[in-house]
């Protein structure tokens, strides 16, 4: 039993650890399982007790802990914080003075060169995790920071070359005003990790037309939510912007609208075709209630009041199943129908930047996320074999005639 309680012990700065970057209490109960089960087993547990346990565990939680443990036992190797999670601002008071001194300077010098706050916010998250890895290892300084210890950060959980391009990005700002020698050394050893482009999902012929069988029908869905699935099927406008959207930003003269992204804070100005304008209209003058508001989309509830961007998702989760698509668990809000607009503007030949306009990407490079929607597209960029000529014949190894 006293050993059992020393096996324990040992992972009390793991689990200290945790608690202090923000780790829901859930995931921090299943390492404390995990530790459990391996102190009644053995307290010397070798990799390979460990690779037992794992495959042992039932569920994806589970295994990750499992997993979790055995890289701070063997190895004194903490978890890799996610970014994307929240964390406590109190996790980086233990970092040495070179690392929080990063983390201070590098929002001012970001925003003063134009970078957007969400980003300047997700760079630097991703700067302090990685930090916080460092710090954990007993680095105190960037001087001390070695390739294998980066190596070991970029090997383990999900830390792919977007994490690793920030990094570079906050280390290239702060050579300035930091270690600056020290920094240009880690950004020359950081790996070069190609960036992975998720490939959009993307609306058939048929589901299109199904959708716009119910967008145009008169009685399926109210004016209200009509208007706003049309708007996404031919301005491109996100959820968000859908919902916000104002009577000062519609132009009723020139059949078009301006207004500020909430993603990018840029300008976009999209046309409005006759469709969409008579629909958004008829909704204003038929059933859009008494509200003194600017907004133009308000909730369909007894307490009145502008839409968010959740109510336009709901929104579309009735335009889906009306339609007969996508019941099977699916993507299917009305983000799809912006990538259908793109992808229909690149098959007809529309220019890039004209196309990175009407969407108000900040670059037109966003675009080409698009072409991995289109088979017809896919099949424009590939190479004819016809340029590379080959015998009339190819032979499998065996001597088979394989054409």
């Amino acid at each position: 039993m006293e050993e059992q309680q020393d096996f324990k012990l040992r992972f009390h700065r793991l689990l200290g650890f945790m608690s202090d970057v923000g780790y829901a209490r859930g995931s921090i109960a299943y390492v404390n399982e995990a530790i459990e089960e391996m102190a009644s087993q053995s307290v010397t547990p070798t990799s390979s007790d460990y690779e037992e346990a794992i495959c042992r565990a039932v569920g994806h939680n589970r295994k990750r802990a499992m997993r979790i443990v055995r890289d701070f036992d063997l190895e004194y190797k903490f978890p890799v914080v996610n970014y994307k999670r929240p964390l406590k601002e109190g996790a980086y008071a233990s970092l040495p003075p070179e690392f929080r001194n990063l983390r201070e300077v590098y929002p001012p010098i970001a925003l003063a060169r134009g970078l957007m706050p969400n980003t300047v916010k997700t760079y630097k998250a991703v700067t302090s995790a990685f930090l916080l890895y460092m710090a954990n290892l007993g680095r105190t300084c960037f001087r001390e920071i070695t390739e294998d210890d980066i190596h070991s950060y970029f090997t383990q959980g999900k830390i792919g070359g977007d994490q690793c391009r920030y990094i570079k990005s906050v280390l290239q700002d702060c050579i300035p005003v930091s270690a600056g020698c020290e920094l240009e050394r880690i950004m020359r050893i950081l790996p070069m990790i190609p960036r992975c482009q998720k490939v959009c999902d993307f609306l058939t012929d048929s589901e299109v037309k199904a959708l716009r069988d119910v967008i145009m029908s008169e009685g399926k869905l109210s004016l209200r939510n009509r208007s706003i699935c049309i708007l996404a099927m031919f301005t491109g406008l996100r959820s968000t912007d859908i919902a916000n959207l104002k009577f000062s930003e519609v132009d009723w003269e020139k059949d078009e609208i301006c207004l500020v992204q909430s993603k990018t804070r840029g300008i976009v100005r999209v046309p409005m075709i006759p469709a969409v304008g008579n629909l958004l209209f008829r909704y204003i003058t038929e059933e859009r209630p008494e509200y003194k508001s600017d907004s133009i989309f308000l909730t369909e509830s007894k307490w009145v009041r502008p839409m968010k961007g959740r109510e336009v998702y709901d929104v579309s989760v009735k335009l889906y199943r009306l339609a007969g698509i996508r019941q099977d668990g699916r993507r299917r809000g009305l983000h799809l129908l912006r990538h259908h607009l793109a992808v229909s503007m690149l098959q007809s030949g529309t220019d890039m930047s004209v196309i990175s306009s009407v969407m108000g990407h900040r670059s037109p490079q966003t675009v080409e996320s698009y072409l991995s929607c289109s088979t017809e597209l896919l099949r424009r960029c590939a190479i004819s074999i016809e340029d590379y000529p080959v015998n009339s014949k190819i032979y499998m190894d065996d001597g088979t005639d394989l054409l």
